[in-house]
């Protein structure tokens, strides 16, 4: 399964399968993502795109909150 990260508009959107395969991939481009977004300003994710989830892709999810609030 492949997923992808691109910038979007405002945000950046999510394609493929949020799943354990892809959870590591996923972890790292979303810090990165959010790394390189201003600082104190809202950072979307479209998740419209995904075609599948599992506990991994939910945990991916919160990871990425809290590298939000750690900004």
């Amino acid at each position: 399964m492949s997923v992808s990260l691109q910038r979007a508009g405002a945000g950046t959107a999510v394609s493929g399968g949020m799943t354990l395969e892809t959870a590591a991939t996923l972890m790292a481009a979303g810090a990165k993502e959010l790394a390189g977004g201003p600082a104190g300003n809202e950072q979307r994710f479209d998740l419209s795109g995904v075609t599948a989830i599992d506990s991994s892709g939910l945990a991916v999810l919160f990871a990425w909150q809290r590298a939000a609030q750690a900004q």
